[in-house]
């Protein structure tokens, strides 16, 4: 394949993005994500740790709870 045909080829195929900007109908279109910043990052993923750590305690309570009634019943069928 020659340059000249390699060039079109690809002039031809290639998309009409830029950086997340799209052309359409002669306009720029953004498609890009919102920009966060580095402290609202830590701070998502601080939120998030913490909502997961009180999810994990209470699901911990509970299954704590269950062990303690079953051997609460073991107990008291083995003393009847």
């Amino acid at each position: 394949m020659s340059l000249i045909k390699f060039c079109t080829f690809v002039f031809n195929h290639k998309e009409n993005t830029m950086d997340g900007l799209k052309m359409k109908d002669g306009r720029l279109i953004n498609d890009r994500p919102v920009g966060v910043s580095g402290i609202s990052q830590a701070a998502m993923l601080r939120k998030s740790n913490k909502q997961r750590s009180i999810t994990q305690d209470i699901a911990l309570g509970i299954e704590l709870a269950e062990e303690r009634k079953s051997v609460r019943d073991a107990v008291t069928k083995m003393f009847k």
